[in-house]
């Protein structure tokens, strides 16, 4: 596994040539899950993710996706059972919305990431008011019309990445810690009491993704600035990972 986070965007497709191939790489138990949906969107999402999340740990790991197997913290952050880790100290997340598909990777830092899909007419004063510091709120408020469904989206989707990379979900209130937010500015820091964020330094990177989606990733760092992480990839049928 790399030093660096990966991070692998894909939208589901069930024409597609890799939904048998994500299909096959899931569990029994998984397959019998994703039969019980009721709405064939909501089934094409977790067969690609659960089935691309096997394979891309398949190759992490260097063992069969069946042999992996997974296992929750208290608050519901998924992880490798330590019999799954081969040795290694991986970490993933992942997020879908729609048929938009997140997953990251990395090695012994905790990381979490977002994708959201852009709705209109979302009442931004009341719910940002419930859910935001008031400096986000402002920011947001203080762009034209037209662009403050896209920042408020992107504000919720860094703020939910932060909170399933401590690993504490929704536990921890949107509002108990700030983000520096500036639609120029690609990366946002972390600005939280010790129980929220621990002691480590924590870095929300907004990533590239289709029109009319937003999507971020946050990571522990050793410092305020962080280290980059690798560019936004595109999860291939076949071929090289990576």
């Amino acid at each position: 596994m790399p030093e660096q986070i990966e991070v692998w965007y894909l939208k589901a497709d069930e024409a597609s040539p890799a939904h048998p191939v994500f299909l096959d790489a899931l569990l029994e138990h998984e397959q019998e899950r994703a039969q019980r949906f009721y709405f064939s969107e909501d089934r094409l999402s977790f067969v690609w993710a659960r089935g691309a999340l096997r394979l891309l740990l398949r190759h992490y790991l260097g063992s069969r996706a069946a042999a992996v197997r997974f296992v929750k913290n208290p608050f519901g952050k998924p992880e490798l059972e330590p019999e799954s880790r081969m040795g290694c100290d991986i970490r993933f997340n992942l997020s879908h919305s729609g048929n938009h598909i997140l997953l990251a990777f990395s090695n012994r830092r905790e990381i979490g990431v977002d994708i959201e899909r852009i709705r209109p007419h979302v009442r931004i004063a009341e719910i940002g008011a419930a859910s935001f510091c008031t400096s986000e709120l402002l920011a947001i408020q203080a762009l034209p019309g037209a662009s403050q469904q896209e920042a408020f989206f992107d504000c919720w989707c860094r703020k939910e990445a932060f909170v399933k990379a401590v690993g504490k979900g929704l536990t921890i209130p949107l509002d108990s810690f700030e983000l520096s937010l500036s639609q120029s500015v690609l990366r946002s820091t972390v600005r939280a009491a010790p129980e929220v964020a621990g002691t480590k330094a924590w870095v929300v990177q907004k990533l590239p993704v289709e029109r009319g989606c937003v999507a971020a990733l946050a990571f522990e760092s050793g410092s305020a600035e962080g280290e980059m992480a690798s560019p936004l990839l595109e999860l291939p049928v076949h071929g090289r990972v990576g």
